[in-house]
């Protein structure tokens, strides 16, 4: 069924302009690709150059904070609502938050990294000059030159960030605007606003609240086997030593057994009780025994290589640094802890043979893991800076550094 162009043109209402049919097809067939290329390399740009940068100024973040002995809570507070956001959704990519807030503040690093090379310059210049000719001008005029980049640069930072602090305001000031904004009193007032909600956006609050009572639980669980190893290997010269500090590695291996998994919905469910309620556990492991035999052996392998690290006391300037491994260990193993308790809580168990046999294989294969684990434990209490104490300094499951804080 076709359409005259001529009564459509004198059915259209006066103002409004006559488009012929295939004027306005073509234009839709040559805007199309255009757009459709413009979402692609939209989304290229997001998942090869924004997410990775977003996600490795995360782990440096979470680094800084578990080299800090209060705000280690804290890191401890985001790895446990990781693995609660997986266990709440079922879906990993819901485990990794405050991406777009670590983004900002990496770039912001980055950019004073950058942008301080000149100072440095100015500075080094500076001191030759003071050096060279002590009765010259020229290392007073490099001095005023180095103090007034620090004012631009300062200023620029601080516009980027009343402006989002994304990438490309950094590429392009908008120096005009500035000028005309930086007068008014509006402007300082929506900037502490800004900063505000940005702040109050980081939950730091609600994670350290969450990592400081993840962290007491915890040491509730380990606090009996590691009184007992500790006690049974200072003073493990009789038989009755041995036999009770077998008694307390088998009551260490069975905390492990399920510790990963409690912390995970106890962050799932915010809920304290959820800590010692080992029923749904094993109803989740009976359920989907292959993410729960996953998640265990990501949670102690990945921290089996940490112990190295343990065996020389860090600097306290440089402990932030294996800190990112650490991070960047434990948070694989957080998402998979989260992800096996959410999908046993959404799955009934198995009743065929099959699944019986699988059960009971799995189960099995958990010894060999725990055990091997607990041996690296063991030794490292020989080796390790803190001696004994590594037995509760478990950087699997409590505070995320494998450190005091350095000497």
């Amino acid at each position: 069924m076709t359409i005259d162009a001529e009564l459509v043109s004198e059915a259209a209402p006066p103002g409004v302009i006559d488009i012929p049919e295939g004027d306005i097809r073509a234009d839709f067939q040559s805007q199309r690709p255009a757009g459709r290329w413009r979402s692609v390399a939209a989304g290229a740009r997001k998942w090869i150059i924004v997410r990775p940068f977003q996600t490795a100024s995360l782990v440096v973040l979470l680094a800084v904070l578990a080299a800090i002995p209060v705000f280690q809570l804290v890191a401890l507070g985001y790895l446990l609502e990781v693995s609660g956001r997986v266990a709440r959704s079922g879906r990993l990519r819901d485990g990794l938050f405050l991406l777009d807030q670590a983004g900002r503040i990496g770039a912001a690093i980055v950019a004073i990294l950058v942008m301080g090379l000149p100072i440095r310059a100015v500075a080094t210049w500076a001191e030759a000059a003071r050096l060279v000719d002590p009765a010259g001008n020229a290392a007073g005029v490099l001095r005023v030159v180095g103090t007034l980049l620090v004012f631009v640069i300062a200023a620029h930072i601080g516009w980027v960030w009343f402006r989002g602090g994304r990438l490309r305001s950094y590429l392009w000031p908008r120096p005009i605007h500035f000028l005309k904004q930086v007068w008014r009193p509006a402007t300082w007032v929506e900037a502490r606003d800004r900063l505000w909600e940005f702040v109050a956006s980081m939950q730091l609050g609600k994670l350290f609240w969450l990592g400081m009572r993840g962290m007491l639980a915890t040491v509730l669980w380990l606090l009996l086997p590691a009184a007992i190893l500790i006690g049974t290997t200072r003073d493990g010269q009789t038989g009755v030593a041995a036999i009770v500090g077998a008694v307390g590695l088998i009551l260490m291996a069975i905390v492990l057994l399920y510790l990963p998994f409690l912390q995970a919905r106890f962050a799932a469910e915010n809920r304290w009780r959820a800590m010692f309620e080992v029923a749904p556990i094993r109803a989740g492991f009976a359920a989907s025994p292959i993410f729960y035999w996953l998640g265990l052996t990501l949670t102690l392998l990945f921290a089996v290589p940490l112990y190295l690290l343990k065996i020389e006391a860090t600097p306290q300037e440089v402990v932030w640094l294996p800190c990112i491994l650490m991070v960047a260990f434990m948070l694989p193993a957080r998402l998979m802890t989260g992800l096996a308790v959410g999908r046993g809580q959404r799955r009934q168990p198995g009743a065929t043979r099959w699944h019986l046999l699988l059960r009971i294989s799995l189960r099995l294969l958990c010894l060999p893991i725990i055990f091997g684990y607990l041996v690296i434990v063991f030794l490292s209490a020989f080796t390790s800076w803190d001696g004994l104490a590594t037995w509760v300094q478990q950087h699997a499951v409590l505070v995320p550094v494998p450190f005091d804080a350095g000497v």
